[in-house]
């Protein structure tokens, strides 16, 4: 008889499952962005809709901030790659807490974000959990997250791009100096 110590792991259909639950509505999946923005020092963040039409069948979500971005392959690997990461003393944590917020977007549209000098496109109802990853790339001082949606959102709560900016700016979540843009137009709260 041997004793040995083994690992308990996660099969990646749990990861998967993880992603689209915690999905539960598209206003929620951008506020994510947002609150990801304002953690990361973000002074400044824009929220875009483009109704679909021609490449965005479904429309496009654009979410953009000016806050620290990913830096390095490490981060890369560290807080896009995997989920569930605990946070450290280090970290600006306001809203965090399990580094999951991010499969929310993934759960609604396929997935491009650009920033430092990498490219990561996520598109987990065509590929799931693998994903294209480039780096090399002319340094972005920004974060940019395009989702290109799966599904027309106005099929769901909103009969409009108004009525779904409506929405997210009486979230609360862009308070204080965290001034935050719908389609060119700019709120806040303060």
């Amino acid at each position: 008889m041997a004793k040995r110590k083994r690992r308990l792991k996660m099969h990646p259909a749990l990861l998967m499952r993880v992603i689209l639950d915690q999905a539960c509505v598209l206003e929620k999946a951008i506020l994510e962005g947002d609150m990801n923005a304002i953690e990361a020092g973000s002074e400044e963040v824009r929220n875009i809709f483009k109704e679909g039409q021609g490449k965005w069948e479904n429309g496009l979500i654009t979410i953009e901030d000016d806050g620290i971005g990913i830096r390095s392959e490490q981060e890369v690997e560290e807080f896009f790659d995997e989920f569930g990461r605990p946070h450290d003393d280090s970290e600006n944590i306001i809203w965090k807490r399990f580094r999951m917020g991010r499969g929310q977007l993934f759960a609604y549209g396929r997935n491009t974000w650009r920033t430092g000098t990498f490219k990561m496109v996520v598109d987990i109802k065509n590929k799931g959990l693998d994903y294209d990853f480039e780096d090399g790339l002319p340094h972005f001082n920004r974060t940019k997250i395009e989702v290109e949606l799966y599904e027309n959102p106005f099929n769901w709560s909103y009969n409009s791009v108004d009525a779904l900016r409506q929405d997210q700016a009486s979230s609360g979540v862009h308070a204080g100096t965290h001034p935050f843009q719908w389609n060119s137009t700019e709120y806040s709260s303060g």
